[in-house]
């Protein structure tokens, strides 16, 4: 669960954090946490889809949490908003954003565990993200971006669904470990070739035909069985 918490009061904020990883603690759950003390400092790193949960004091001395609010919901619609308050007048003005919660301070464990355990069970399932490296720059790509990727000598070329190319320097085997390759969608086709299911539009008896037009030659031995796991796969996005 990535969650990012938006308060000037760092001790009020510490409580929150505490509360959080109790909660991640107590369910198996993997959290990253992340804290800021403004809503300046917030929005100088923010990205959309980034955090699954923003807790965010709404009477902040700087920029207000009202205005900090609105200035997320522009970039990112699917991110659960708790507003922290102290009073019950900011209320409105917090609906009015589709704040999920409103919780008033001082925080409780109780509280905070009951607005975990809802936000858990509206979220979908947690998307699973890719990070490496590409010419110097850090790339977290989520997994359902990555159309297919190849084996390029001491390289792995990383082909996403918009046409970007990342030019990765790491071998397979270390590309396949970050897939997770124990996910359905993930297909490993040839030696040094590995495909999403999702954007894959036909396997033949020879060739892997792609949503791109591009296609990969198959394992010759493996070829039904892996015709057969992409019609499962497909049969089973369609329920």
């Amino acid at each position: 669960m990535r969650i990012a918490i938006i308060d000037d009061n760092k001790l009020e904020a510490e409580m929150l954090m505490d509360f959080c990883r109790s909660y991640a603690a107590e369910n198996q759950m993997i959290l990253d946490l992340q804290f800021f003390e403004s809503s300046i400092q917030f929005l100088e790193s923010f990205e959309r889809n980034l955090y699954e949960i923003i807790f965010l004091n709404l009477a902040m001395e700087q920029m207000q949490g009202i205005e900090t609010a609105k200035k997320i919901r522009q970039e990112d619609s699917s991110g659960l908003l708790v507003a922290l308050t102290t009073s019950t007048e900011h209320m409105p003005e917090a609906f009015s954003f589709h704040a999920f919660e409103y919780v008033l301070k001082p925080v409780s464990q109780e509280r905070i565990f009951q607005v975990l355990t809802d936000a858990a069970q509206a979220l979908p399932a947690s998307e699973h993200y890719i990070n490496f490296a590409s010419k110097r720059q850090s790339i977290k790509l989520p997994a359902s971006e990555l159309m297919y990727a190849v084996s390029a000598g001491h390289y792995v070329d990383i082909t996403c669904k918009d046409g970007t190319i990342y030019h990765s320097r790491m071998n397979f085997n270390s590309f396949l470990s970050l897939l997770q390759m124990e996910e359905e969608r993930f297909l490993e086709i040839n030696r040094g070739i590995v495909v999403n299911l999702a954007y894959v539009e036909n396997v033949d008896e020879n060739r892997c035909l792609m949503a791109n037009g591009i296609s990969f030659p198959v394992k010759v031995r493996e070829r039904t069985v892996i015709r057969q796991q992409w019609q499962s796969y497909r049969q089973e996005q369609r329920k």
